[in-house]
């Protein structure tokens, strides 16, 4: 890994993103401990464009990045339910126990208690899904949509985690 390029700022960085350009790791790590917290949501795509880019789906708190930002993306767009339709059931599972071992039980229960078995062939071609499913999901969307910093905090803090990982 390279030195960070301290003259790789906010504005080059939002320059090089309108360019569709790869902006690299390092750069990333320089963007992210420069820009303020609350500024977090303007490098969070990058880095999941990175993360997908190159197949980066562990430590266990990169999938749990990856899905929470999916979990609050597709919540935001259309419903939480439909991240629970698409998303592997182990990766779910995974990003729950990840984050009932570090004591957000809160946010663990939401995402064990939604997932279930939405690809089983009896509503493959409705999609009729339980009311129980619906209402598990819209209660969740609500909580998700109260604590939409806290999500966001939660994400930079992972992404930290990731750089020092990654910096050792």
């Amino acid at each position: 890994m390279g030195l960070f390029n301290r003259e790789y700022t906010i504005e080059k960085f939002k320059k090089d993103n309108l360019k569709s350009k790869s902006i690299s790791i390092d750069n990333l790590f320089h963007i992210l401990d420069i820009i303020e917290e609350k500024d977090y949501w303007l490098i969070c795509s990058s880095f999941l464009s990175y993360f997908y880019n190159n197949k980066i789906t562990s430590p266990d708190f990169v999938n749990a990045f990856i899905v929470l930002d999916n979990i609050l993306s597709n919540s935001l767009r259309g419903g939480v339910w439909q991240c629970f339709e698409y998303e592997k059931p182990e990766n779910l599972e995974a990003t729950a126990k990840y984050f009932y071992d570090h004591g957000n039980n809160e946010l663990a229960k939401f995402i064990s208690d939604n997932i279930h078995d939405y690809s089983n062939p009896k509503y493959q071609e409705n999609f009729d899904y339980p009311n129980e499913w619906i209402n598990e999901s819209e209660k969740f969307d609500k909580w998700l949509s109260d604590h939409k910093k806290d999500i966001y905090q939660i994400e930079y803090n992972l992404l930290k985690l990731y750089k020092d990982s990654y910096t050792k």
